[in-house]
């Protein structure tokens, strides 16, 4: 069995509430907080570019199951919604320790006013759900007078 240090469990723990705070407030910061009216246990880090032709979204999902994954727009923000299972525990199993998150999982994005998302593409790859929106065509269009 492990040796048990309080002392150590309590520096893990002041590790994890700094790191919490930091995330939540730098997502704060870059508009990525989540929707306290979504119930969620995890939010699934994401990565995001802009491409001379549109902007990516890059979430790390690994273990959802493409069947329980959905991408909606709602207005200029794209909301990642899904569920991550675990297999059932075993008879005889025992765990020491858990860290993957499991059940729900929310994320909201804000877009930037150049994007398109009516004509936004998807795609899931070896857990990685890449999110393509191109930007809105910059096409100048002139109105007649009437």
């Amino acid at each position: 069995m492990w040796k048990h240090d309080l002392r150590d469990t309590l520096r893990v723990l002041y590790g994890r509430f700094n790191r919490l705070l930091e995330e939540t407030l730098s997502r704060e910061l870059e508009g990525l907080a989540v929707d306290p009216d979504v119930e969620s246990p995890w939010e699934p880090p994401v990565d995001l570019y802009e491409t001379p032709e549109g902007y990516v979204i890059e979430a790390e999902i690994a273990g959802v199951d493409r069947a329980n994954l959905e991408v909606r727009v709602e207005g200029h923000q794209v909301w990642i919604l899904g569920t991550r299972t675990l297999a059932p525990v075993q008879e005889g199993q025992e765990y020491y320790r858990i860290e993957i998150p499991a059940g729900p999982l929310a994320r909201c994005v804000p877009l930037p006013e150049t994007a398109d998302p009516d004509r936004l593409e998807t795609t899931y790859r070896d857990g990685l759900l890449t999110v393509w929106i191109p930007r809105r065509s910059a096409a100048v269009r002139e109105v007649s007078i009437e």
